[in-house]
């Protein structure tokens, strides 16, 4: 099986550097005398657990992605944990959430910084225990609401397999005995292939409206949000936008 070399090293390149910087910065965070970091050192110390749990994660359940028309097919092709399974499929939906994690991190460190900033009386109060626990059931709720909605969702069943059956094994070679999970976007594989209830015309013009609908979508978000977003943060942080 073809493994490419950037996705063979660096999770593990990456795994060496999280468990070197990691420890450093705990330590540092933990004999800082000069700097009062308060509660806040707290956050930052699970800050540094979740990096390593990702990076361990990453090592252990090394995720590649093929895209093929409609469908996008996330597949473990080493590790322990390659040999289909089900266990071996729940993990890469596992994989799959450590996005959602980050942003339950995000959104803690957020919500901490806003807190602090605006009533910071009440964040020493009550910060430890109980804003520490639900920063942690925060991240814990993004992370297992993402792998269980990928989990039943993205099936790898024997239609969705041979959808993608051809154009994946002609580069990793059979995936029958591979832990994975596809997605295919099925509104979009309905209209290429042809719905028997439609004419030939009418199958047209739905493809027609469906890229309408489509451009519809991406241009308020090109035209509009981006540059609303681009503005308020140019602001906040004191960057001169243009008229």
């Amino acid at each position: 099986m073809f493994i490419n070399w950037a996705h063979f090293i660096i999770p593990k390149f990456s795994l060496i550097l999280t468990l070197i910087a990691n420890p450093i910065f705990i330590y540092l965070i933990h004999t800082e005398k000069s700097f009062q970091f308060g509660s806040y050192k707290y956050l930052l110390l699970f800050f540094a657990i979740f990096n390593l749990i990702a990076a361990i994660f990453d090592t252990l359940v090394p995720c590649y992605v093929h895209i093929y028309r409609y469908s996008a097919v996330y597949f473990i092709l080493d590790g322990p944990f390659f040999e289909k399974s089900r266990i071996g499929e729940f993990l890469v939906a596992g994989r799959c959430a450590l996005i959602g994690g980050t942003y339950g991190v995000l959104n803690s460190h957020f919500v901490y910084r806003f807190l602090s900033l605006n009533n910071h009386h009440f964040v020493n109060q009550y910060f430890l225990p109980y804003g520490l626990i639900l920063s942690v059931l925060w991240v814990l709720f993004h992370f297992f609401s993402w792998a269980i909605i990928t989990d039943l969702l993205m099936l790898p069943d024997l239609a969705s397999r041979n959808y993608a059956r051809e154009s994946f094994e002609k580069i990793y070679g059979s995936m029958e005995n591979l832990s994975m999970k596809i997605a295919i976007y099925s509104i979009m594989t309905s209209l290429s292939r042809g719905l028997d209830y439609m004419s030939p015309r009418t199958l047209l013009m739905q493809r027609r409206l469906f890229y309408a609908l489509a451009i519809q979508t991406v241009i308020p978000i090109c035209v509009s949000f981006m540059p609303t977003v681009f503005v308020s943060y140019g602001a906040a942080l004191g960057i001169h936008v243009f008229r």
